[in-house]
């Protein structure tokens, strides 16, 4: 059953970046200068970003890892369901957040998730030519 597999994939990959960012913003929140009276910093706002750039990074990679085939379109629909989340949503930022965060997080997810799907196919790729 390959559509298994390729739903196992992709959401496989969404549970992974969802890991990573639970982790990272669990250890992030008791750094010093995070949080000023529990709103979020500029400090905080760019360390959000980045490492949520990680985590939809590795969630592609891991879609792309686990699918049977056609690596790069796994980590595509994962981006798609990403779109399509930020999309059905309301778009406001939480309390504290600019305007432009919700966005602008979403478009660094969209971005990320290609990327690792691209990278994992990037090394089949590679290992084919050698």
């Amino acid at each position: 059953m390959t559509w298994l597999r390729s739903l196992g994939a992709v959401g496989a990959g969404f549970v992974a970046m969802a890991v990573v960012v639970m982790v990272a913003t669990a250890a992030g929140v008791r750094l010093p200068g995070m949080l000023v009276e529990g709103a979020p910093t500029v400090l905080w706002l760019v360390t959000n970003l980045a490492y949520s750039l990680m985590a939809a990074a590795v969630g592609g990679w891991v879609a792309a890892h686990l699918a049977p085939r056609r690596r790069t379109a796994h980590g595509a629909v994962l981006a798609g369901a990403v779109t399509l989340g930020w999309l059905l949503g309301d778009g406001q930022p939480m309390p504290g957040q600019p305007d432009w965060y919700p966005n602008v997080i979403t478009m660094i997810g969209i971005v990320g998730i290609l990327a690792g799907a691209c990278w994992r196919g990037y090394r089949d790729r590679i290992a084919r030519s050698v």
